[in-house]
């Protein structure tokens, strides 16, 4: 877990991180304002054979991206879940290491997305609406080396 956060960092502050695919605004449960999920790349890939793997979640689509960014980036089943605020500030809450989009859809998922929202407006924590959302990894919020 610490190794994700780690290149979860390098990646919020540099845009890239090559164990950090697809980033998008959650959609479960009703979405909720300022939350995300980023899919991270599995240390065993599923069975490029099985019918129920997408494409871009095999280790081939993850190695292509690689050399291609200019590909839409991989997915996996594998997530790390955050919200963020209107300054930018991640605030991950949540690793799940399979069957991620599954859990989702759970009572569990919704009570920790629930819990997340009470103390984001307990702690006067704007999150980022969708439509702001678009620009996270605009020049203004990255670091430039």
């Amino acid at each position: 877990m610490k190794s994700y956060i780690d290149d979860f960092k390098d990646y919020w502050f540099n845009g890239y991180n090559p164990r950090i695919g697809k980033d998008i605004a959650t959609a479960r449960p009703n979405p909720p304002i300022g939350h995300r999920h980023t899919h991270l790349k599995p240390s065993i890939f599923p069975l490029s054979t099985k019918p129920a793997v997408h494409k871009k979640s095999t280790k081939a689509y993850w190695n292509r991206w690689l050399t291609n960014r200019l590909i839409s980036p991989p997915t996996s089943d594998r997530c790390l879940f955050y919200m963020v605020s209107n300054s930018r500030i991640a605030y991950v809450f949540h690793y799940q290491s399979e069957k991620s989009h599954q859990f989702m859809e759970s009572i569990k998922f919704k009570e920790i997305v629930y819990k997340m929202e009470t103390l984001a407006f307990q702690y006067n924590i704007d999150l980022m609406g969708f439509d702001d959302q678009q620009n996270l990894f605009s020049n203004q919020w990255l670091i430039t080396t």
